[in-house]
């Protein structure tokens, strides 16, 4: 999503509708249609016809099914107040959606929810598996589903270290407890056999990249990060070149190359400010980011290839001005 206005926290940005494009790796774009203003990319169907698309406004917030090929808004429906937190197609074609619903006005509890294109709620997943934001992945094109437990009250402490794995029509197909780890999320199906998650081993506040299949940890990627500045791995991308990582830190999130079991090297991403830098996929060379343009306002999506050193703007500045509001890759290839 394109919005013209660079500084986004601008009264300006509230009143201008925002584009929608496909773009492809080398900067071709096709504009798909304009939407509302504040209207941001949900997600994308694995088939590649269809995106979700949500506007907030007045504490309403509204959802809207887009054909790519077309840009008609072929379905939409609203809720108020907004509880869903996590939003994604629950199959291939995009023809239901997987929600995490808050079931409280607080949005202190959830459900796992499959709903259709217009909002009517299909499947209720067990009521004891909330989810906390995010924590929801799932594989395309089988629609295996893996979530987060609700946390479980050990003395003090809430440990949030069980995922439970799910078919496609509800069905519980494993539940994995973490046993060596406090506090677990899901990034995404790194195969179409494990998750990749991110957890903090033992005692240690840093978070670590671990593989889970419905049996147990299959493969720990990374050591606890040392060296200041570097508080937590929260996604990482394997490519040619080496394991590149979405570190965490006190001031944002970077991109960093992992060095050795606990060492990380910054990486420096030409057109980039390199503060807030955001992964948002992969090919085997090149990486996919949303990023603060380093000199000019505004947020670019560019590709960077790390063996070489060079990056590629392909939407937002300095190729276009305004700004990139939300980015979504290809499901199937860059994910």
């Amino acid at each position: 999503m394109w919005s013209p206005v660079s500084d986004q926290t601008s009264s300006a940005a509230l009143n201008k509708k925002v584009s929608l494009y496909l773009v492809d790796p080398k900067g071709g774009r096709y504009l798909v249609g304009r939407y509302g203003p504040e209207s941001s990319l949900r997600a994308w169907s694995y088939s590649l016809r269809r995106v979700e698309l949500s506007t907030w406004h007045n504490g309403q917030e509204t959802y809207e099914t887009v054909a790519l090929a077309t840009g008609a808004v072929l379905a939409k429906w609203k809720v108020s107040p907004s509880l869903f937190d996590d939003v994604s197609f629950a199959n291939a074609a995009g023809t239901r959606l997987l929600i995490d619903a808050s079931t409280s006005s607080t949005g202190d509890s959830s459900q796992l929810q499959e709903r259709s294109l217009t909002g009517r709620v299909v499947i209720k997943y067990p009521a004891d598996t909330s989810p906390p934001i995010g924590e929801i992945a799932v594989d395309e094109p089988s629609g295996d589903i893996a979530m987060m437990q609700s946390p479980t009250r050990v003395g003090a402490e809430n440990i949030l270290n069980h995922v439970i794995f799910f078919s496609p029509r509800g069905t519980t197909l494993r539940n994995v407890s973490l046993t060596n780890y406090r506090y677990c999320g899901i990034d995404r199906w790194w195969s179409r056999q494990s998750v990749l998650m991110d957890c903090t081993p033992g005692t240690s506040e840093k978070f670590v990249l671990l593989l889970v299949n419905e049996h147990a940890v299959t493969h720990v990627l990374t050591g606890i990060p040392s060296g200041y500045g570097f508080e937590g791995d929260v996604d990482g991308w394997q490519l040619t070149s080496g394991l590149f990582i979405q570190e965490a830190s006190f001031c944002g999130e970077f991109v960093a190359k992992s060095t050795g079991w606990h060492t990380r090297a910054t990486v420096k991403i030409p057109h980039s400010s390199g503060s807030d830098v955001a992964i948002l996929g992969a090919t085997h060379s090149d990486l996919l980011v949303h990023s603060q343009n380093e000199c000019e306002p505004g947020q670019s999506v560019l590709w960077f290839n790390p063996a070489h050193a060079q990056s590629t703007v392909v939407l937002g500045p300095p190729l276009t001005k305004g700004s990139v509001t939300s980015a979504l890759p290809d499901p199937r290839n860059y994910s």
